[in-house]
Formats: structure tokens, sequence, C-alpha cells
């Protein structure tokens, strides 16, 4: 089953890069037809060749009996990026193969691949967007292996997409119009070696549109509205209308709107929202906005803060409540992921989309918070990222709360000798699925340029899980890996 469900995953990843390739070259060729030009190349390739050896003190990842192993991974890596204008887009894939010495049953092949693409239809109205990601990871926070590798145990591929046009536009009398259309795919399948249970495969349309009248005078209104369906039968609609009143440095919110959500006869939720808040600007490169009020009959509360402490200190973060299914969310978060490459300072910016942990086939309740801090200079990077959620389950008995917090310290040692630190830490405090359990892990790693397109890699690993209940199991692993990448 998982492999039916696994080459429909990869059917699906090849047939969007297949139509969204075919229609971006053809469109720019007929724009350049119509220009009557000759048609630009504004392709740039990066291919490169990594080969990695790695030796692992618990390659089945068990409490007691461990058995080691050496695996062998060649990867193919391709970064490209298009610019002809009216057509943009940037893919940052990798396909390897992983080969076990001792325990050949979890040899296999390895994907990950973040990607977008954009073209203009009509400029400064309408464009249409595609993004796309494949990548694998632990199912849940309990057992992540030291080593990103194929075959591990609790492993699972996740592909995840979405396509749609965008308009933005002005009126004749200076309202501000924007509307989208999205299709999106959120696909599991199993990357282990073994049998797992894999959370549902999702489709998801969502339909979103705003008017707002002019941002620069002191009273703003807007009214916004959103539809989303998917495969589970989950469907919300919602309409909100917000004023915005310039005081100074602030400017006060106000909204009111109701929301409409339905799943088939496991969930109705009619009700009205509102809320009051502020959004304030320290300077011109910093915003901070909170709000409170009430939400599917219940206390709500939103905020969210870009922050340029100073030149060398940037942060983000965001609080947000949300009755969704766990796949929509995943799809949310992508989606969100996306969008940050074209609103975030690049030292904010994540460089790939993971795999959520914890994912269950039900509609909850979500409270999450996220914060990413980035200290930078000539030298030295810190970045620490957190995410938190509690998810109270509104289809199923019971509530998942879990905490990821990851730390990365980058130092140029000399120009071709660079130091990383890396310290994580996962914490589920409950969840009926997956249960309560607790990760602690930490890597060293030393990266030698020998020329300007060959790097070598030398990386120590050590996770530490356990489960939070009587009697439950305890993990670790250690695992060295050595790298030489070449690119062409």
């Amino acid at each position: 089953m998982y492999r039916t469900r696994r080459s429909r995953a990869a059917r699906w990843t090849a047939g969007l890069v297949a139509l969204s390739s075919s229609l971006i070259g053809d469109l720019t060729r007929a724009a350049d037809q119509e220009r009557g030009a000759a048609p630009q190349q504004a392709l740039v390739l990066q291919p490169s060749l990594e080969l990695q050896e790695t030796y692992t003190d618990n390659v089945a990842l068990t409490a007691h009996d461990k058995v080691s192993d050496l695996i062998t991974r060649a990867v193919l890596s391709l970064e490209a990026t298009l610019d002809t204008g009216r057509a943009e887009g940037h893919l940052d894939a990798k396909v390897g193969y992983d080969a076990y010495a001792r325990q050949s049953a979890r040899s296999g092949w390895y994907a990950a691949a973040n990607g977008a693409a954009s073209y203009v239809l009509l400029p400064n109205l309408l464009t249409l967007k595609a993004d796309a990601s494949t990548s694998d990871g632990a199912i849940s926070t309990f057992g992540r292996s030291a080593t990103d590798r194929h075959g591990a145990p609790n492993l699972v591929q996740l592909t995840t997409y979405d396509v749609g046009p965008e308009l933005t536009g002005h009126t004749p009398d200076g309202l501000d119009v924007r509307a989208a259309a999205r299709f999106a795919q959120v696909l599991y399948s199993n990357a282990s070696s073994g049998p797992l249970p894999l959370p549902r495969t999702d489709s998801i349309v969502q339909l979103t549109g705003a008017v707002a009248s002019d941002a620069t005078r002191r009273l703003q209104l807007e009214g916004s509205g959103e539809y989303l369906h998917d495969a589970q039968d989950f469907t919300s609609v919602s309409d909100i209308l917000s004023a915005f009143f310039r005081v100074g440095v602030l400017r006060l919110i106000g909204r009111v709107g109701y929301d409409d959500i339905t799943q088939g006869q496991l969930l109705h939720i009619s009700a009205p929202l509102a809320s009051a808040g502020f959004e304030y600007q320290p300077n011109g490169s910093s915003t901070i906005t909170v709000e409170a009020g009430s939400r599917y009959h219940r206390p709500a509360w939103a905020a969210n803060a870009t922050m340029e402490l100073t030149p060398h200190l940037l942060a983000t973060a965001s609080y947000v409540e949300q009755v969704q299914p766990d796949q929509v969310g995943v799809a949310r978060s992508f989606f969100d992921f996306a969008e940050a490459a074209q609103n975030l300072p690049p030292p904010l910016i994540r460089a790939s989309f993971g795999v959520p942990a914890d994912v269950t086939n039900a509609t909850s309740l979500c409270r999450s918070a996220t914060f990413r801090g980035v200290y930078h200079d000539e030298v030295n990077t810190l970045g620490v990222t957190a995410d938190w959620t509690d998810r109270e389950f509104l289809t199923m008995p019971g509530h998942d709360r879990t905490l990821l917090v990851d730390a990365v310290f980058t130092r140029r040692v000399r120009p071709d000798l660079t130091l990383v630190l890396r310290a994580e830490y996962a914490h589920t405090a409950e969840s009926p699925t997956y249960g309560p359990s607790q990760e602690v892990g930490g890597s060293v790693q030393l990266a030698y340029r020998l020329n300007s397109r060959t790097d070598v890699t030398l990386n120590l690993s050590r996770t530490q899980n356990r489960q939070l209940v009587q009697g439950g199991k305890r993990v670790t692993e250690n695992a060295l890996f050595q790298t030489l990448r070449r690119a062409f």
C-alpha cells in the first residue's frame, strides 16, 4: 500500500513539474514573439555531486541490542533560477540513494526539493503562481534519527504543493483589490524500512479576496473573505470587515465578521467574530500587531511581529488560532513558508520546509506560536527557531501540545573553514496518537573548502529520545559522517 501511495506522490510531483515547465516555456516564447524579440537565455543551472559515508551506532533506533551500520549516500543536486521578466522561478533539488552495508533492506532512494514558479499573465494585475516541496522527516517527536537517512524508523516523505492565479489591482476610485484561487495537495508516503501508519493525504481548494481603501489615509476600511474545502469534507467560510485608524505612531484595529465551519456530521461551528488591537511601527523595518477578541464562541488572540532590533539582530514572531484539519494546517504552513521568502529579510528565511511532527487525522482548534531570531555579523551567525502548538481536537477526544526548539551557531574560522554547532529540543506534552515524549539532540560540523567548487564536511551528531510514560523507551544514537561535494 505504501508503495502505491509513494508512486502516486511521485506522479503528482513529476506531473506538476512537467506541466509548470511546459506552461512557462510556452507562455514565455509567446510573449517574446509578440514583442518581436529573440528568446532570452535567463536560466541558470548549478549542478553538484555529493558522496557521503555515515556511521551510526544504532541503525534501527532500538532501546536495547543496538546494531551499528555504514551508509553510503550518492546525491545529485541541482540549483536552478529562471528570470525572463514575466516568468520567474527557482528550484533546489536533490536525488540520491542510501546503501546500507549490513541492513540492506533499509536501502532506498532519497529525494528532497523546494521550488517556486510564477508567470505574469497580465502585468500589474494577474499572476499564475506555484510552489512545491518534498522531503523526508520523522512522523513524531519520538525516535528521530541523528542524521538525515532513508530507511530510518518512523520516517515519512511529505510532498505538498499549491498552484493558482493571484489578482492584484486598483480601481479608478482608489480601492486596492486582491484575490486568489489555489489548489493544494498534502501527500504522505512511507520512507521507513517497515510498515508505518501514515497521516491521510488531502486535496484543498481555497478562494480568498479582499477590497481595501487607501492605506495612506487616517481611516482605512477593508473587507475580506475566504472559502476553503478539502477532501475530508471540511468546509470553512469566513467574512471579515476591518477598520484601521491611525493615531500618531499607532494604527488602531477593529474587526467584525462571521465564521461558518462544517465537516459532515462531526463538526458545525457558526459564530460571529470580533477583535480590537493595534499596530505599532518602532522603525521603518519593524511592525508589531496585537489583537484580542472572540472567535469560534471562545476568547481569541492574534499577534504578528517583524523586528529589526539592530542592523545585526532580526526577529519575527506570530501567534494565531484557527479551526482546521491537521493536513490543512500543513498546507497553510507551507504557503506561509513560501510567502516568507518574499516578505522577510534574507537572514530570517528558512532554507527548507520540513515535515511537521505529530500530524493526526482529526480537526482541531489549533493555537500556534512561532519565533525566529537571527544575529549575524561578518564572522558569526546565530539563529534560534521555536514552534509551539496546542491542538484541541474537535472531532476526537484529546489534546496535542508540542514544542520544537532549534539553535544553530555558525562561525567562519577562516575564509576556507566554517564551524557549525546545532542544538535541538522537542517535547510533546500529550498526544492521543503518539503519546508524550522528549528529544534532545546536537551536532558539531566542520566544513572545509578545498577550492571554489569542492567542499569537504565532517559532522558528529547525537540524539536522545525518551517516551514520557511509565516504562517508556529510551533511545540514543550517535552518528558520524563525512561528505565530499563537487559543484560543476
